[in-house]
């Protein structure tokens, strides 16, 4: 059985969407520190009180937003959103395991019961449907106060058989949507390894990536827009996106999880032996 860390706000042993009913505001054992940084800052071009931030991922919805907004967290991820609902991946969807370095996309990794540093993350990137989440980016943006940033994680939602272009618009209608609602900045996320489908290695192609930001930016002007890689293995890659967001991203995110297949302690696969991002 796997034991929860302490004094974790997410509960591992729950599903996520008992988490996303279960708001930390809920656990009183987590307290808000009082946290100062002195130094002028910015993030994606525009200035912020602090660089203390959270990742796309454990943000679920604004009232996770607003319990780290409170704990001194000034650039805050909205968890990533799509243009339609999609449900999470069942249990388990965080397993620690060993520390150990990941030395490829596919390697082997063990599982073990209690946290020591790093996770097999198992979600899908679920949503909310669009209606759902818009709404409640406003709610999210509102409860940010002067000097904290409301970034927005946005995936597209690829179907078999769709071009490029229709991939393009998905995109960009979602990062449209998300600064309608009170984003101030929007990640693209290209690179997402705890899926098993397709839309998770856009960025491993840099030809269709530029075509797909290239649309994004025709839609939604000058915002700020970032872009998330994941493992750059080859100099060649890494070149490509350097050169590549020139002039069309305000940043790059980096690095999303590494792929692995994860075994239980007793030599058992974990998610029936498929991939999964380690993250820590």
């Amino acid at each position: 059985m796997i034991v929860p860390p302490n004094h974790s706000a997410y509960n591992i042993l729950k599903d996520y969407e008992w988490n996303y009913a279960h708001v930390p505001s809920s656990k009183p054992h987590i307290s808000k520190p009082a946290v100062e940084i002195s130094g002028e800052w910015t993030y994606a071009g525009l200035p912020v009180r602090s660089p203390l931030a959270v990742a796309a991922g454990p943000l679920l919805n604004s009232e996770w937003i607003k319990f780290y907004a409170e704990r001194s967290f000034d650039i805050l991820t909205y968890k990533t959103v799509r243009r339609c609902s999609r449900v999470s991946y069942g249990l388990p969807n965080l397993v620690p395991i060993e520390a150990m370095r990941v030395q490829r996309p596919g390697a082997s990794v063990r599982g073990i019961r209690q946290m020591t540093g790093s996770w097999a993350v198992s979600f899908g990137m679920p949503s909310r449907e669009p209606k759902i989440w818009r709404d409640d980016l406003v709610t999210a943006r509102q409860s940010l106060g002067a000097g904290q940033i409301l970034s927005v994680s946005v995936v597209a939602t690829p179907e078999e058989g769709d071009d490029l272009k229709t991939i393009g618009e998905d995109y960009a209608s979602c990062a449209r949507w998300a600064f309608e609602s009170g984003a101030d900045v929007v990640e693209l996320n290209f690179s997402c390894p705890n899926v098993k489908t397709p839309d998770g290695m856009l960025y491993t192609q840099p030809t269709a990536s530029r075509d797909v930001l290239y649309r994004v930016r025709d839609l939604v002007g000058d915002k700020p827009l970032l872009v998330k890689l994941g493992f750059v293995g080859e100099d060649a890659l890494a070149r490509n996106w350097v050169e590549l967001s020139g002039g069309l991203v305000q940043g790059l995110v980096m690095t999303n999880c590494i792929g692995a297949k994860v075994q239980s302690p007793d030599g058992k696969d974990f998610f029936s032996g498929e991939s999964r991002g380690i993250a820590g």
